[in-house]
């Protein structure tokens, strides 16, 4: 009966604070796919409560300071990323996450879980991302897939947005669920599409995107 305590301040993220993540529940792959980049400060423990324990109780809470971040499945970049990562026993919640943009007008808010499922050692994600004030810019059309860049293409959108999206993946699945709904900021989103080369402005209303598994 006892417990281990492991904590640090201002710690650079780097290989080796990665490879010190275990990767058998995700969690390594998943911090790696963010490309992370800053320092967090973190404190690690593991318990055990009773000598009857198979293994101890672990908790991770992991404070982000003026990070960086870039999601390798949309690599659009945020910049002073701060909130809360937690894991118990090596359930991953997000708390509190803000980041700004390419530039400082832009703010993004997230949360999400991550639970690891039995069997094949996988995690189910959900992740739930909140935008304002997103510049339709180069930066935001290459962070797209190629099939919404060839809209951009087709499109020719400018002016500035706020979106909302939802990602859901089991743990099974090689590719998650999306759903964005992009809304135009007011009086400044313009279209001039290359079928009808007339340009559109003021546009209003919202746009849906969902990709399903």
């Amino acid at each position: 009966v006892g417990s281990i305590r492991v904590s640090g301040t201002d710690v650079p993220i780097h290989e080796q604070l990665l490879a010190a993540i275990p990767d058998d529940k995700k969690g390594q792959q998943l911090t790696r796919s963010l490309q992370p980049e800053g320092f967090v400060d973190f404190a690690f423990c593991c318990a055990w409560k009773d000598l009857s324990q198979h293994a101890p109780i672990t908790t991770l809470d992991i404070r982000l300071k003026d990070c960086r971040i870039k999601f390798d499945k949309f690599p659009y970049p945020l910049q002073h990323v701060q909130g809360m990562v937690t894991a118990t026993d090596w359930h991953w919640e997000l708390e509190d996450i803000e980041a700004r943009g390419a530039n400082d007008s832009t703010v993004m808010k997230c949360h999400g879980v991550a639970n690891p499922a039995h069997g094949d050692g996988g995690s189910d994600v959900e992740l739930n991302i909140d935008a304002w004030d997103v510049p339709l810019d180069d930066t935001m059309k290459v962070a797209l897939p190629p099939p919404c860049q060839q809209a951009w293409e087709d499109l020719r959108p400018q002016g500035r947005i706020d979106f909302s999206g939802h990602a859901l993946k089991p743990a099974g699945s090689d590719e998650p669920t999306i759903e964005v709904v992009l809304k135009p900021r007011p009086k400044t989103v313009s279209l001039e599409p290359r079928m009808f080369p007339y340009r559109l402005e003021q546009m209003e209303g919202s746009v849906v995107y969902q990709k399903a598994q």
